[in-house]
């Protein structure tokens, strides 16, 4: 019989090999999932086609040369970053197609920089927790944000106008709607119901045409602090709701009354 003369070669040769061998697989699924960048229309043409080759945690950046983009933007349970190249320089429109302008189905995405306009509504968020909307500017017709059945969202720093209610929550809670600049929309400026502990603070209402700020019934416990609502045609603040917190807010009539700190 022949014996093995080195067997304890043998052993470190195929510990060797088996290091190698998952070293190279955990390389292999690092490339697969690394995070990328896709640029429209550079490596893409449409928007809706970038977001449709992304992957959780990708970044699409969005040149201002290849707008306007006429279309209806759809993500599906991706956690992307969605960014257009300069300040509300990029135009998604609807003035051929209508619609909604972007739907986002998904959690834990960041959608700027993008000047929305000319659909029935510009963003609607259904079911969604964690996501950004921040530095875009909107003019649609309808509504320009509508959150159903979303939370832990943030809406920051956003330019409205226009539409006949700006911002919808509907079963919406713990949402942050901060910084926001809304003007001179026909009906009203944001509409919250069946939705609890909401904070709402630091935006301004302009000239809003009949109510600045609604709390419809079945709404508890949100936090309205520090906005500036001016110039509405009915009244500036009205809360239907319950044990809904108001404080510091710069307007003029509210119903009931006390909700405002007057201003001239």
């Amino acid at each position: 019989m022949v014996q093995d003369s080195n067997p304890k070669g043998f052993q470190a040769i195929l510990i060797m090999s088996t290091l190698l061998f998952l070293l190279g697989l955990t390389v292999l699924i690092s490339i697969i999932h690394s995070k990328k960048t896709i640029v429209v229309p550079d490596d893409v043409m449409t928007i809706q086609g970038a977001v449709h080759v992304a992957n959780h945690g990708d970044t699409i950046l969005v040149k201002a040369e290849g707008g306007p983009y006429e279309e209806n933007i759809e993500v599906n349970n991706k956690n992307i970053r969605l960014v257009g190249i300069g300040k509300e320089k990029v135009i998604l429109s609807g003035s051929m197609i209508g619609g909604k302008g972007i739907v986002m189905n998904t959690s834990s995405m960041v959608l700027k920089n993008f000047n929305i306009q000319s659909f029935s509504t510009g963003i609607e968020l259904n079911s969604g927790k964690d996501n950004i909307i921040i530095h875009n500017a909107m003019n649609n017709e309808e509504s320009d944000i509508i959150f159903i059945n979303s939370s832990d969202n943030i809406i920051k720093n956003n330019r409205t106008e226009r539409a006949n209610v700006s911002i919808i929550l509907l079963e919406s809670n713990d949402n942050i709607i901060h910084q926001n600049t809304l003007n001179t929309h026909t009906q009203v400026g944001m509409f919250i119901d069946e939705s609890d502990s909401n904070l709402v603070i630091k935006n301004k209402l302009n000239d809003i045409g009949e109510i600045g700020l609604v709390l419809n019934f079945d709404t508890s416990d949100n936090k309205i602090i520090a906005n500036t609502i001016i110039g509405s045609g009915i009244f500036d603040i009205a809360d239907f709701g319950v044990n809904n917190i108001f404080n510091n807010n710069k307007c003029n009539l509210s119903n009931p009354p006390g909700l405002c700190n007057e201003t001239k």
